[in-house]
């Protein structure tokens, strides 16, 4: 029976047919995105993606009647026969006219405050593998403590402030060991986008940024897809079971444990290993789409190896990680003319992670979570110059956690000597309005107010948020915003004891300039200020009596990606302090990096081939210097001794990648071999530095040396 459905799934778009093409702006022919298709007479149509292209799945060959339509332009109605691929349409724009009003079309809903990257862009940049969070630490304002980890420091944030949306669906974490790579796969990824600061109001309790990610609309056409190199093969397949109702399956697997067993190298060296399985299924109908989603996936590591103790001789350090993490989620996306466009969004998400290590520090962290979500949101434009948009959510979550930590985690912001157990279960209950209008044809004004509640201390959250732009000419706008972020505890720090929410304030002055249609230049200068974050008192537990600020700039020129290059150079720089845990008086924060330099360009060469550079600068992080370590006899462990907090800076980070693609046809399948070399010129970036005796010597651990990666991608 297996094999039968296997063979339906390959074998059944033989019955169909298909119309594609692009739609075009007739005056400037660049593609049109979001326009509307319809057969008439049927309840069959789609839209266009963001290259402006379509495609309808059709049973019958014969003649049939497209229905064209956008706002801001003129309706077509087109004769087709079936199939017909490749039909170039253009649509004529005009302005429509309500009484004393004009539409004005994107301008409305358009996002200043975002940065956002397609695929296609995500698939040239040279990376150790396509990945939407190693693409985001690429962009402006964005740095991150390695080239492991996935954490990333957002405008002087913490790594814990972000926070991660799919399709609508929040995520508990994007990122799997340690930040390798996320649990998205690039094939299913349209675009994503990164709100650095000053995001909307329909995003709630977290302090720092947003990053929101965007699945393909797939058309149901039967395709495989696959990306293989030394360190995973990943792989894709799309169908449909009928012409309403398309299906697509992922899959992944890393091979370096495997490799290195095999090879009998697998003592004193660190074995990661990660794999994932994801499969959708989307019914679309005449005015929007149901889609049920389900993702499982897992990641770990450990290492073994032996060290030279001062006092006991040899000995031997373990480290063991393990991540477990499962999605299931229902998604409703409906459109009409009364109500607008309509999200309803279903969700349960669980994670399991264990980390322990032994003779060396003796830590543990073990953590059993499970979220329940629903969303529901409406948007709709109310009169042409006007768009306003509410929603409510509800999240319940049950925390189960045992945690210990002997020295400071700075990356999560934990305190040293730091022990909690317990389990914790509660709600986050709120809801938004945010209405966006235009006046005098020049003015944008967005406002939105945000409420939310915790269960668990029946504290409730007020958050206004407000953006005002002044765009006087096409092309050019200035915009000014404030806005107050919170965010809620994490439950474990509630199981004995009340804490108020964490809060931030947003000040945010801007401009951005198209320069061209190729090129835009962006300039963001922000400040923000910390209340109530959580500390840890040695008398007294968990307090909300930390704060702290951070400010800066930021600057981007970027080219879009336009026939044969795409690319931008920016310049961050970053000041951020906080009263953190570990340290009763403001200090340097862990993401207070300073000066960040990001230049990215990709090019397409003659024979199908592509070359890409990517170069980062950012100078080094803060950090505690020590002066060595002490065996303490009465507790048998090490205690290390730190200087002032924060008063030194690891040294500057740099790295150099470059990629080669080249395209190649073999039998109907389009394959691209590529070459990355990831830190091209070998340089020794520090990640940490490691104690091993009683006196002040240390060992330097650095982060990745000269790696040449070969890969393939094929598409059937």
């Amino acid at each position: 029976m297996g094999k039968i459905a296997f063979l339906f799934f390959l074998f059944s778009t033989n019955l169909f047919a298909d119309i594609s093409g692009i739609i075009l702006d007739k005056k400037t022919d660049k593609p049109l995105v979001s326009v509307n298709i319809r057969i008439m007479g049927t309840s069959i149509g789609t839209t266009t993606d963001k290259e402006g292209n379509f495609n309808i799945l059709l049973k019958k060959k014969q003649r049939y009647t497209l229905f064209i339509s956008m706002m801001g332009y003129k309706k077509e109605e087109i004769e087709v026969t079936n199939p017909a691929n490749n039909i170039v349409i253009h649509l004529q724009s005009e302005v429509l006219k309500t009484p004393g009003v004009t539409v004005f079309g994107k301008r409305i809903k358009e996002e200043t405050e975002k940065n956002p990257l397609s695929t296609e862009e995500l698939l040239r940049i040279p990376l150790i593998k396509p990945d939407p969070i190693l693409a985001i630490q690429t962009l402006p304002g964005v740095t991150s403590p390695s080239d492991y980890f996935g954490w990333i420091f957002v405008r002087g944030g913490g790594g814990e402030e972000n926070l991660y949306i799919w399709d609508g669906m929040e995520l508990p974490t994007l990122y799997r060991l340690f930040g390798i790579g996320s649990i998205v796969s690039p094939f299913i990824i349209n675009k994503f986008e990164l709100y650095p600061g000053g995001f909307s109001c329909k995003y709630g309790n977290k302090l720092s940024s947003v990053v929101s990610i965007h699945s393909k609309d797939f058309t149901g056409k039967t395709k495989f897809i696959f990306w293989s190199d030394p360190t995973e093969f990943s792989g894709l397949y799309e169908s449909n079971l009928s012409k309403d109702i398309a299906f697509y399956l992922t899959s992944r697997r890393s091979f370096i444990d495997i490799y290195l067993t095999k090879l009998g190298v697998s003592e004193d060296v660190l074995l990661p290993y990660w794999g994932d399985f994801e499969e959708r299924l989307t019914y679309k109908y005449e005015n929007g789409k149901v889609s049920l989603q389900m993702l499982r996936g897992k990641d770990g590591a450990s290492i073994n190896f032996p060290f030279e103790s001062d006092t006991s001789g040899e000995d031997t350090i373990s480290l063991e990680w393990e991540n477990i993490n499962e999605l299931y989620s229902f998604i409703w996306l409906n459109s009409s003319e009364m109500f607008g466009t309509q999200r309803l969004v279903l969700s349960q998400t669980k994670s399991k992670n264990r980390f322990v290590t032994e003779n060396l520090m003796d830590d543990y962290q073990l953590e059993d979570n499970k979220e329940k979500n629903i969303s529901f949101s409406i948007e709709k434009q109310i009169v042409s110059h006007s768009f306003i948009e509410c929603g409510i959510n509800w999240k319940a979550k049950s925390e189960s956690t045992e945690v210990k930590l002997s020295t400071r985690d700075t990356y999560l912001n934990f305190p040293a000597h730091y022990i909690i157990t317990g389990d914790t279960s509660g709600y986050i209950a709120g809801g938004y309005l945010e209405n966006t209008s235009i006046f005098l044809k020049i003015i944008k004004l967005r406002t939105g107010v945000r409420i939310d509640k915790l269960s668990i201390t029946d504290e409730k959250v007020t958050s206004p948020r407000i953006l005002i732009s002044y765009m006087p000419v096409e092309g050019y706008e200035n915009y000014l915003f404030w806005g107050h972020y919170y965010q809620f505890p994490k439950f474990c720090f509630l199981k004995d004891k009340n804490l108020d929410a964490t809060s931030a304030h947003h000040y945010i002055f801007g401009a951005k300039w198209d320069l061209t249609d190729k090129w835009f230049l962006k300039f963001d200068t922000y400040y923000k200020e910390y209340e109530k974050l959580v500390v840890l008192d040695p008398i007294v537990g968990f307090e909300n009596t930390g704060y702290g600020y951070a400010y800066g700039f930021d600057l981007i020129l970027r080219k879009h990606l336009i026939k044969n290059s795409f690319g931008w150079f920016s310049y961050s720089y970053t000041v951020s302090r906080r009263k953190t845990m570990d340290y009763p008086f403001l200090a340097p924060y862990t993401s207070d990096n300073r000066h960040t330099f990001n230049f990215v360009y990709s090019l397409q060469l003659p024979y199908r081939m592509q070359f890409g550079v990517r170069y980062k600068f950012n100078l080094g992080r803060p950090m505690s210097p020590f002066y060595g370590r002490q065996w303490n006899k009465k507790t048998n462990k090490w205690e290390i001794y730190w200087g002032k907090f924060h008063s030194v800076r690891y040294p500057h980070y740099s790295r150099l990648d470059i990629k080669i693609d080249k395209r190649i046809n073999l039998g109907g399948c389009d394959l691209n071999l590529y070459l990355t070399i990831l830190n091209l010129l070998n340089r020794k970036n520090v990640q940490d530095y490691f104690i091993y005796n009683e006196n002040k010597n240390y060992r330097a651990i650095y982060m990745l040396p000269i790696v040449p990666v070969v890969g393939i991608e094929g598409r059937f």
